[in-house]
């Protein structure tokens, strides 16, 4: 079991929407084939908190570790059926231009930080 520790930036993301990504995030009972149990977390004056524990039955290298958490960012805001355009603009971009800063913290967790939100979504 891997725990990702994900922290949204106030005011870029809303409580709302995040919530709307953990309730779809547990309706899935998945994430990149891996099963997924997530909680919404606590809020603080600059960051909503979400922890996802993944099941991780095969190991996710580093690449594959950035286009997810790319398209935790896509979810959050509701772009999964965005038009190809926008949709693989977002992915075509680092996550340094995104505004995703990661962390491990050991072989178990990793600290994800979402600075900030797709610009003119």
């Amino acid at each position: 079991m891997v725990t990702w520790h994900l922290m949204f930036h106030e005011p870029e993301f809303t409580r709302k929407q995040i919530q709307a990504l953990v309730a779809q995030l547990n309706a899935n009972d998945e994430f990149g084939g891996f099963p997924i149990k997530s909680q919404f977390g606590t809020a603080t004056s600059q960051f909503i908190a979400v922890d996802c524990q993944l099941q991780v039955v095969n190991a996710i290298d580093h690449l594959t570790l950035e286009q997810m958490l790319k398209f935790l960012l896509i979810m959050a805001n509701q772009l999964e059926q965005a038009p190809p355009a926008l949709y693989y603009g977002v992915m075509a971009q680092t996550i340094e231009q995104l505004g995703i800063e990661w962390h491990p913290l050991n072989k178990q967790a990793i600290d994800v930080i979402y600075w900030q939100n797709i610009p003119s979504h």
